[in-house]
Parts: C-alpha cells; sequence; structure tokens
C-alpha cells in the first residue's frame, strides 16, 4: 500500500489528498500533516470575519479543475443564496468564510469516499519538524517525536509569515507584546486598546483585510499604514470582459522588452476608449508561468526590480464594493496611509513609539500607537522564514531555492522537487507558493486545483 505524506493541510494539501482519494483504484495511506486547527480553510479561507470577501467571482473559483460549476452549485443549495438570480450569483464576491465551508464539504465527502474505498487517512495535528530521506522512503518525525515512515511526500506548506521589517531596534520584535507578526491570527484585531492609533506595516490585500476586521471590532481611532509605495489598490471593473487581441499578437519566446512594448501598445488602445487595463492583465493569467519561464535570469531580475509592484497592483483588485469602504474610511481619516519606511519601534508598555520616514515630507515623523500588525507579505526565502522543516530540507540538500529566492526549484510539468545536486526526486512533490519561482503566478484556487489534480495523479501512475 502507497503511504503518501502531505505536510500542509490548507486548500493545497488537502485538495491533494482528495483528488487521491478520488482518483487511486487501489487502497492508500495518507498522513496529512498540520498544526492548524483550520484543516481545509488554511489561511485565505480561515477569515476571522464576514466582511472578508474572495477577490475572485464566485465562477471562477470551483476547486475542481474538470467540474468549473463546482462551487456554484454548493452555493445555489444553501438557503441564503437559492434566491439570488444565478448570473448575479456568479459574478459576485462572496466571504471567504463561505469558501471555507466548502471546503469543509469537500473534505468531508472525501473522507466518507475513503472509507467506502478503503483509503486510509490519518490526521498528523502537530507540526512536522525533521526528515530522514533515502532512495526509496521518507521518515518524517513532529514535534512529539512521533515517527512517520512514507513512499511519497509532499510539500504543501502554504505561506511563511512575514518578515520582520528591518530597523535600528530589531530586538523589538522579539519582545513586544504589542507587536503582532502574523496578520491573519484573530489575535491581531481584538482587544484592542481604542485609545491609540495603530500602526499597519504594509499595504496590500492583507492591510485591507485588517483594517476592515480592526473596523468591525469597533475600532475608531486612526489606522496608519505604511508602506514603500503608499496607496496602489484598484477596484475590480470590468468584470468578465475578455480581451483576446494582445495574445493574438504575442509571438513564442518574446523577450521582457518585447512583451512591455506590446502590453503597453494595448494599454493605449483601450484607455483611449476609456477602459481599464484589467482586462489586459486577465489575459494574460493563462501564459504567466509560460512567459516568465521564458525569461532569461537578466529578464527575471529587472522585473523583479522594475515592473514586480505595477504587476502586482493589477494583477492583485480588491472587490468594488471594499474598494469603496476602504475610500471611505481615507476620506473619514479612519485609516492614513503614508508612502515610506518604518525606522525604529520602542516598546513602552502599553505604547509603541514609532519613527517613520515619510517620503512626501522627506522627513522623519514620531508617533505613538497602541499595536503594530505587519502585513508585509509572505516571506518567500526559506532561510529568513520561520519554518523550521523547510529549513531542515534545505540542510539536508533535499531542496534547493531557485536563485532569487522565490521559492524552490522543482520541474513546471510534473512539480517533482530538484535537489541541490540538480537531480529530480521522483518521490517528493512541492505546490503552492512553493512553485513561485518556477511559476510566478502559483497561490490563486486557479493554479493550485490545478497543481492538486497533478500531484495527486503524479503519484497515483508510479509504481511503489
Amino acid at each position: 500500500m502507497k503511504k503518501i505524506f502531505i505536510v500542509g493541510g490548507g486548500f493545497s494539501g488537502t485538495m491533494t489528498a482528495v483528488h487521491l482519494i478520488r482518483e487511486t483504484g487501489s487502497p492508500v495511506e495518507i498522513f496529512l500533516a498540520t498544526d492548524a486547527d483550520h484543516l481545509c480553510r488554511g489561511v485565505a479561507f480561515n477569515a476571522y470575519s464576514e466582511k472578508q470577501l474572495l477577490n475572485v467571482v464566485a465562477s471562477a473559483m470551483s476547486a475542481f479543475p474538470a467540474e468549473p460549476d463546482h462551487f456554484l452549485d454548493w452555493v445555489k443549495q444553501l438557503p441564503a443564496y437559492s434566491d439570488i438570480d444565478a448570473e448575479v450569483l456568479k459574478n459576485s464576491y462572496l466571504p471567504r468564510a463561505l469558501y471555507g465551508n466548502y471546503l469543509s464539504f469537500i473534505w468531508e465527502q472525501a473522507l466518507e469516499q475513503a472509507a467506502a474505498k478503503g483509503v486510509k487517512v490519518a490526521l498528523v495535528k502537530s507540526r512536522v519538524n525533521d526528515i530522514l530521506a533515502s532512495d526509496n522512503h521518507f521518515e518524517l518525525f513532529d514535534l512529539d517525536k512521533r515517527r512517520y515512515r512514507a513512499d511519497v511526500l509532499v510539500l504543501a506548506t502554504g505561506n511563511l509569515l512575514p518578515s520582520n521589517p528591518n530597523i535600528k531596534d530589531p530586538e523589538f520584535f522579539d519582545t513586544s507584546r504589542n507587536y503582532f507578526r502574523n496578520p491573519w491570527d484573530k489575535a491581531a484585531v481584538t482587544n484592542l486598546n481604542h485609545q491609540l492609533p495603530i500602526l499597519i506595516i504594509g499595504n496590500g490585500l492583507t492591510m485591507v483585510d485588517t483594517v476592515l476586521s480592526l473596523v468591525e471590532n469597533g475600532f475608531r481611532n486612526e489606522i496608519l499604514s505604511i508602506s514603500p509605495h503608499g496607496y496602489n489598490l484598484l477596484p475590480h471593473r470590468n468584470s468578465g470582459l475578455v480581451y483576446e487581441k494582445l495574445l493574438e499578437e504575442a509571438k513564442p519566446e518574446m523577450s521582457l522588452y518585447d512583451w512591455v512594448v506590446l502590453f503597453n501598445k494595448h494599454r493605449k488602445m483601450i484607455r483611449g476608449l476609456g477602459m481599464s487595463a484589467e482586462a489586459l492583465v486577465d489575459s494574460l493569467r493563462s501564459l504567466s508561468g509560460e512567459i516568465w519561464r521564458g525569461f532569461d535570469p537578466e529578464e527575471k531580475l529587472c522585473f523583479l526590480g522594475r515592473l514586480r509592484h505595477l504587476w502586482g497592483v493589477a494583477r492583485h483588485r480588491i472587490p468594488i464594493q471594499v474598494f469603496d469602504k476602504i475610500t471611505a474610511f481615507r476620506i473619514q481619516d479612519t485609516l492614513k496611509v503614508v508612502a515610506g519606511k518604518v525606522v525604529r519601534l520602542n516598546d513602552l508598555g502599553d505604547i509603541v513609539e514609532v519613527a517613520f520616514y515619510d517620503k512626501s515630507t522627506k522627513t522623519v515623523r514620531w508617533m505613538d500607537v497602541g499595536r503594530v500588525i505587519n502585513c508585509t507579505g509572505p516571506e518567500t526565502d526559506i532561510e529568513k522564514g520561520n519554518s523550521v522543516f523547510l529549513k531542515r530540507c534545505l540542510e539536508l540538500g533535499l531542496i534547493r531555492q531557485d536563485f532569487l529566492k522565490l521559492g524552490i526549484e522543482a520541474e513546471w510539468k510534473t512539480l517533482r522537487v530538484i535537489d541541490a545536486a540538480g537531480a529530480v526526486h521522483e518521490n517528493m512533490y512541492a505546490l503552492g507558493n512553493l512553485l513561485r519561482g518556477v511559476n510566478w503566478e502559483t497561490t490563486a484556487v486557479k493554479e493550485l486545483r490545478e497543481q492538486a489534480f497533478t500531484t495527486a495523479t503524479g503519484i497515483l501512475e508510479k509504481k511503489f
């Protein structure tokens, strides 16, 4: 009986297990390891607020690549959504918590199917922190020193925590009870000191969720968001618009320069008609991995240095109703956004003294806040991250980081891991954020559902 060990119990890990159960023709044994309480949901869909919405319309959120209406059909069965017009529903941005319920439903169905097919599923509710590997099997160890033997290892570890900002007094991060490195932890937005402002470091999608949750919890004081570029969030404005002309003119093996020229040509065309460029960005989505892999190292470095932020702003848009709320908060001065950098954080007990450089005034400003929440985004460099297990894999040479340290190296078609010597490991797979250096776009459901299916079917095709 094949023994498959999956490290990670979020979307990627559980959907890999679901496909293993669905597709297997013979009994297998699956170990699914997570030390989190929110199996299936991961960080993204374990929302601690109903105000946190998906950033993709419901029609694109099926967990199964071959069943595009699976999520919509499930939603339509719910009393709260059964009377909503189907066209309206498919173009709606639904709560993340609702999507988490959907994934839990899928998991419960999979467990019933596993029992009927003789598939063993064991949940390892502990953090895996060590590993021994040979050519044909793995031995894994959790924090309680328990040992697990497996034929196949799947790395679906999800996001690392954000890195601590580079400041003059880094000991602050280890000693302050007013600092929250994990913005997805409910503790970051509860038990608030309403007498003092709150500082959020970062200005992306996580900042938006954090602000909405703080306000939902009754916070009415000032929220200050500091990031290098200031406020650049965009709303979804032309949902459903399909633009094909750009890809019709694309040619194989185009350089980064050629892609920029082509994109700008079409951007000027549609802006002349009063339309935004989001349809152009969406049209490139299906080819983003292929385009990224076609760049040479210098082009990738150039993209990261000069275009990464612009691409992120255009790609990671928010629902218009969320955009309107954030805009209202800014008008009301509930949310203030500063382009700049935090340079010092001093913990004074119930107060954090903050010094930050303000690009607009070119001065260092000081203020007192009640807490600091890190919303700078997940770390991608394993050596700087918080995963003991991934660091151990790196130390043993089982994995190696790509040269940009966006993730680890793997075969892009099979998702099999490449080790420190450059050899492809036959029985070790990776998916999700770990593949950012391979596929660039690898964090949304669209990519993750395909990766989960590819991994599961690849494992089942092998003979042991």
